[in-house]
């Protein structure tokens, strides 16, 4: 059985840390970064520091138009396209 709330990602009993707002992040943005690492569902903190990274390029690139490398955006898309 999974939680979620705005602040907080359990998995079981494995807690892996608040999902810590940006400096000057609107809620928009923050209610979107939280939505791809629960869509992203890490298995492990390595998985949930990953996925925050992620979160971050995604948000950039949606909101600023940072272009970052292929591969990193062909992984933010892949996740985008599962179906959860």
């Amino acid at each position: 059985m999974k939680l979620f709330s705005k602040k907080f990602i359990y998995s079981r009993m494995n807690k892996y840390g608040p999902i810590k707002r940006n400096i000057d992040e609107i809620d928009e943005k923050y209610n979107k970064r939280i939505w791809f690492i629960k869509k992203m569902n890490p298995k492990s903190k390595k998985d949930f520091e990953n996925s925050v990274r992620l979160s971050n390029i995604w948000v950039n690139s949606l909101y600023l138009h940072c272009i970052y490398p292929l591969k990193t955006m062909n992984t933010i898309k892949n996740i985008l396209l599962e179906k959860n």
